[in-house]
């Protein structure tokens, strides 16, 4: 939407909004003889101001382009997911990258689909008691499925500080059935550029359900990653720990395997 559509909008919304009766004022505003000048403002004109302005904003978020222009983005911990995108950050066009999930651990580079062979050397492989320690939080693992078990692979990255878990599929070793990333409260920053989004909530708080393809950028410390994603993700928090698992599974199971940590 252009500066003069959202222009039109407003007016338009503004003169199909009913402004409060407005009585003479004038006699309360001039000053008895004797009496200093006071002014009485009646208190309901001004509450009458804004409830209109109230209405008004309301009407415009009921606007999907109006709000759009309003809203740019939300925050789910470190995550920003942008409803526009930022004017400085191109976004694909087209992908055709196949739709098995695999793992891209942060670390500098091109952008890359995140669905490609898993490379089984990544930057900042660890094993996962000696990951916990550094992160410096208790890393939970999901009880859900009841037979998925510990991690094959897992990741540490300094910035944030990030711990990734990957679950690989025992058929295909180079494929990944689940990435769970935990990100604890520092410097990164995680942006999803407008992504098929869909709010939920995970342990009865907000949560959001993203599908690709979007650019997703990561910037953290003295780096930025950027890459594009193509499965689903659902993010969420708990305390000041961030969540992030990428699956191809369904948004029910996805749901249940968050709220199975522990």
């Amino acid at each position: 939407m252009d500066q003069a559509d959202l222009e039109t909008r407003l007016r338009k919304l503004a003169q199909e909004m009913p402004y409060p009766p407005t009585p003479d004022i004038a006699p309360l505003l001039r000053p008895t003889r004797g009496t200093a000048v006071r002014s009485r403002f009646p208190l309901r004109l001004a509450a009458g101001a804004a409830l209109t302005v109230l209405l008004l904003c309301a009407a415009l978020f009921a606007v999907p382009g109006v709000r759009a222009e309003i809203v740019r983005f939300i925050q789910i911990g470190v995550v920003r997911i942008f409803i526009a995108a930022p004017d400085e950050t191109p976004l694909p066009t087209q992908s055709h990258a196949p739709a098995t999930a695999t793992l891209n651990p942060i670390q500098g580079g091109a952008p890359t689909p995140v669905h490609r062979p898993l490379s089984l050397n990544p930057a900042g492989e660890s094993g996962l008691q000696e990951a916990e320690l550094k992160a410096g939080f208790p890393l939970r693992l999901p009880a859900f499925p009841p037979d998925l078990g510990l991690p094959d692979k897992v990741y540490f990255q300094e910035d944030g500080p990030t711990v990734i878990l990957a679950w690989l599929d025992p058929q295909q070793s180079e494929r990944v059935l689940l990435s769970l990333y935990q990100i604890g409260p520092g410097s990164i920053l995680v942006k999803k550029m407008q992504p098929e989004m869909q709010e939920i909530q995970v342990n009865g708080q907000f949560a959001a359900w993203t599908d690709g393809p979007y650019l997703l950028e990561i910037v953290g410390g003295g780096y930025r990653e950027t890459r594009l994603v193509e499965g689903h993700t659902l993010i969420w928090t708990d305390g000041d720990i961030t969540y992030r698992l990428e699956t191809d599974l369904p948004l029910e199971e996805a749901v249940r395997i968050a709220e199975s940590l522990e």
